[in-house]
C-alpha cells in the first residue's frame, strides 16, 4: 500500500498573516483479493472495492508494470518482458462510492495469438480521483485578508498484482547459501541467504529461520516474479542472543505448517 500526502494550499498571502489549517487522515478503502491469479482456463475476475470513511470517495484505476528487483521490491516501470498490461481490460475505471458503499471492479485478460507459456503480470492501482473530488467539492468560504488558508489530506492508493498464467506453468526455487555477516546490517549482525528461482513463472515459499533448531528469528512469505532468477535476503539478528558456535538452521517450505513440504534448508554456524 501506498501512502501519499497531497498538499492543497488556498494562499494568499501577506507577511506575518494569520494561518488557518487542517489535517486529515483516515481509514480510506478496503479490497479484497489484494492479490489476482487469472489461470490458464480463465479470462475473468472481480475485485471488491468498499469505501471504509465517513465521506463520499472518488476512486480511479490504472495498470501499472512493476517489476522485481533483487531484494524482492518492486519498482514502476514503463514496460518487461514479462508484463500483462496490454492483456487486460477493466470496468469501471472511475466510479464513487458513499460511505460504506461497495464496488465490483471486473477484470478480463485476453491472451495474445502465439504467447509463450508461463505466467505475466502488472498491478492495478487504485487511488483517490483528487480531480473528481474537486469537482463535486462545494465553493470554498472567502479567506480573510492578510491570511493564509491550507488543508493537508492523506490520501491512499493500493495496488494490487494481476498475473496472466497460460499455457504449461511450473517453476521452483532454492537455496543456494546462507552465511554470517557481522556487519551487513548497517553495521550490525546480519543472516545473508541466497535463493535461485528456475521456471517460467514465479516461486517462492515460506521462509523460517531459528537459533539452535528453537527460537524463530524471523519468519515470512517468499515470492520472486518471473523476472528475478537470483534473490539476496539479509535478515538483522539481535547480537544480544548470538553466542559462537550457536547454529542458525534456514527452512524453505510450501506452509508454515509443521507437516509442510520442505523446498530446501541450509544451516550457518556462528564464529
Amino acid at each position: 500500500m501506498h501512502m501519499r500526502l497531497c498538499y492543497l494550499l488556498a494562499i494568499g498571502v501577506a507577511m506575518f498573516g494569520a494561518v488557518y489549517g487542517t489535517a486529515v487522515a483516515e481509514p480510506v478503502m478496503f479490497i479484497s483479493p489484494l492479490r489476482v491469479e487469472l489461470p490458464p482456463n480463465e479470462d475473468v475476475a472481480v475485485i471488491t472495492v468498499t469505501n471504509k470513511s465517513e465521506k463520499v470517495k472518488y476512486y480511479q484505476a490504472v495498470l501499472s508494470d512493476q517489476a522485481m528487483v533483487s531484494d524482492t521490491t518492486t519498482m514502476e516501470v514503463e514496460t518487461f518482458p514479462y508484463s500483462a498490461k496490454k492483456m487486460l481490460r477493466f470496468m469501471p475505471r472511475r466510479f464513487d462510492l458513499q460511505p460504506g458503499q461497495r464496488r465490483v471492479v471486473q477484470v478480463m485478460v485476453r491472451r495474445p495469438e502465439g504467447l509463450a507459456s508461463g505466467d505475466y503480470h502488472t498491478h492495478l492501482l487504485f487511488e483517490e480521483d483528487l480531480s473528481a473530488k474537486a469537482a463535486a467539492a462545494p465553493v470554498a468560504a472567502a479567506v480573510p485578508e492578510g491570511s493564509v488558508k491550507f488543508q493537508v489530506e492523506a490520501t491512499y492508493s493500493v495496488a494490487i498484482p494481476v498475473v496472466v498464467q497460460h499455457g504449461a506453468v511450473s517453476s521452483s526455487v532454492a537455496i543456494t547459501k546462507v552465511s554470517y555477516s557481522a556487519t551487513a546490517a548497517q553495521g550490525k549482525p546480519a543472516l545473508i541467504a541466497h535463493f535461485t528461482r528456475s521456471g517460467n513463472a514465479e516461486s517462492g515459499g515460506y521462509l523460517t529461520a531459528t537459533l539452535n533448531g528453537g527460537h524463530v528469528i524471523e519468519k515470512r512469505r517468499l515470492r520472486l516474479y518471473r523476472e528475478t532468477d537470483h534473490y539476496q535476503l539479509t535478515l538483522p539478528l539481535d547480537a544480544s542472543k548470538l553466542v559462537a558456535g550457536q547454529k542458525i538452521e534456514v527452512r524453505l517450505a510450501d506452509s508454515f505448517s509443521e507437516d509442510a513440504k520442505v523446498l530446501g534448508a541450509t544451516s550457518v554456524t556462528l564464529p
